[in-house]
């Protein structure tokens, strides 16, 4: 799977900032991490999964690319020797000038790499029906996905758990957001956990992921100055049990635009 080195200091001072849940033991619940984790994230620059990215991206209000650090910065570039260098200037490396002419001024070489619009995370088991509403309700929208095929019982089910769940995501620009009082929100939980049971004893596993969505939608680079809209989604996916104790499957994104990423 691919990593993430995260600009700890960085994260730390927007987390202090921060009005509300800017302790360490709240913004690592609310970013679904154990606080060692996030200690390590912090004081270590420890490299994170992109979900975990683009959650703590989330909780900061940034685009997870202006957290990427550069600690490792030469073991990167050593190590991805087959990846375009390119200096600051925009001049190759190959017609960049010999940085021994240049007296103390060496040029700073980038590894620069181009995430696609559409790719791929990992989506994790939900297991009870807190954790599946919680996912839910931390999103705008609800993108359900299933990957297995569903007979006419589990398609009922997963239907009835997808119009539940989709009445909980929380979009601020809708006109109706979720409401109900404690009784209904009680009934709600009540049945989500069932449907849970259900599919799970018909070998139908739900999981759940999160995606930051670009918008507008383009299939082309966008220009580093543009406007920039987020749609947080909540990616709900239908699947197999683990054949191997797995408790995790991959599942499609849609990032809406490519993003350049340099180190």
């Amino acid at each position: 799977m691919r990593k993430f080195q995260l600009d700890g200091k960085m994260i730390k001072q927007l987390r202090d900032a921060r009005p509300h849940a800017s302790t360490q033991k709240e913004f690592a619940h609310e970013i679904r991490v154990s606080e060692r984790h996030l200690r390590a994230i912090e004081n270590e620059d420890a490299p994170v999964a992109l979900d975990v990215a683009e959650r703590i991206a989330r909780a900061l209000g940034k685009p997870f690319e202006r957290l990427l650090g550069s600690k490792d910065f030469e073991h990167r570039l050593g190590s991805a020797s087959n990846e375009p260098r390119i200096p600051p200037n925009g001049v190759s490396s190959a017609e960049a000038p010999d940085p021994t002419m240049l007296g103390s001024q060496t040029l700073v070489p980038e590894l620069r790499e181009l995430l696609p619009r559409f790719d791929k995370t990992t989506a994790r088991a939900m297991t009870d029906e807190a954790s599946l509403v919680e996912l839910v309700r931390q999103n705008w929208v609800l993108i359900p996905q299933v990957l297995t095929k569903l007979s006419a019982e589990t398609s009922n089910y997963a239907e009835e758990l997808i119009s539940i769940l989709g009445s909980l995501a929380d979009d601020p620009r809708a006109e109706i957001r979720p409401c109900g009082d404690g009784a209904e929100q009680i009934a709600l939980r009540r049945r989500v956990r069932e449907l849970l049971v259900l599919l799970k004893g018909n070998d139908i596993w739900v999981y759940g992921a999160d995606n930051m969505k670009r918008l507008p939608e383009s299939n082309a680079l966008q220009p580093a100055d543009q406007g920039l809209d987020l749609e947080f989604q909540a990616i709900v996916a239908f699947g197999p049990p683990g054949e191997f104790g797995e408790t995790s499957v991959d599942v499609s994104i849609d990032r809406g635009q490519p993003i350049k990423i340099i180190w």
